[in-house]
C-alpha cells in the first residue's frame, strides 16, 4: 500500500495590460476625461443579461482609474439626439462608451473559459460624434489537470469563471482610455 498527500492547485493569473486590439484611437497628446456614459452592451443570445453585467464591471474600472463616469445600461447606441432620452444622454455626456460581448463561455474543471468583447468610445461633444477609441480584449482560462504520481496525487482547478475574464476585460478598456491622460 503506498500512501501520498495531494494539494490543490490554484490559476495563476498577471495583471491585465491594454486591449490586444485597439483599432482606433485618439491622436497623441489627447487627455480629456468628460464624464463618460456607459450603455448597455450587447449580450450573445447563449448569454442573456451579460452584457449589462460586462457595463458595470467597466464602470467600476473606471472610477478605479479615477475618469468620472455613470451607468447608463438601458439605454443603447443608435440615432442621434433627438428624442429625450438620448438629448439627455447628448447633453450629459462628453463621451459614451458602447460595446458588445461577440463570445462567452463558461468553463469548467474540463473545459476553457472564454469571453471575447469589443467596445467603442465616442466624443459627443462635437458636432457630428467621433469615435476615439475601439477596442477589442480577449480572456481565456485553461483548467488545471488533475495529475497522479506515485507519490504524490494533485487536484485539478476549474478554469476561472467567465465574470472574472468579464472584469479583467473591464480593466483592459480602463487601463486603455486612463492611458491616454499620460501620453507625451
Amino acid at each position: 500500500m503506498v500512501f501520498g498527500c495531494a494539494y490543490p492547485q490554484h490559476q495563476t493569473i498577471f495583471e491585465p495590460g491594454l486591449p490586444e486590439k485597439i483599432h482606433a484611437a485618439p491622436p497623441a497628446g489627447y487627455s480629456e476625461t468628460p464624464l463618460v456614459c456607459v450603455l448597455g452592451f450587447a449580450s450573445p443570445d447563449t448569454a442573456p443579461g451579460m452584457g449589462g453585467f460586462a457595463a458595470v464591471l467597466l464602470h467600476r474600472e473606471l472610477l478605479i482609474k479615477g475618469i468620472p463616469s455613470e451607468i447608463r445600461p438601458d439605454v443603447f447606441p443608435g440615432g442621434g439626439c433627438s428624442d429625450a432620452v438620448r438629448s439627455d444622454l447628448c447633453d450629459n455626456c462628453g463621451q459614451v462608451i458602447t460595446g458588445e460581448i461577440r463570445y462567452y463561455f463558461e468553463g469548467s474543471e474540463l473545459m476553457p473559459s472564454r469571453v471575447d468583447q469589443e467596445i467603442r468610445v465616442t466624443d459627443l461633444r462635437e458636432p457630428i460624434p467621433r469615435v476615439l477609441w475601439e477596442a477589442a480584449a480577449t480572456e481565456v482560462s485553461d483548467p488545471i489537470a488533475a495529475d497522479d504520481w506515485i507519490i504524490l496525487q494533485t487536484s485539478g482547478a476549474a478554469a476561472l469563471p467567465a465574470a472574472e475574464l468579464m472584469r479583467r476585460n473591464a480593466e483592459k478598456f480602463a487601463n486603455m482610455i486612463s492611458a491616454a491622460g499620460t501620453r507625451p
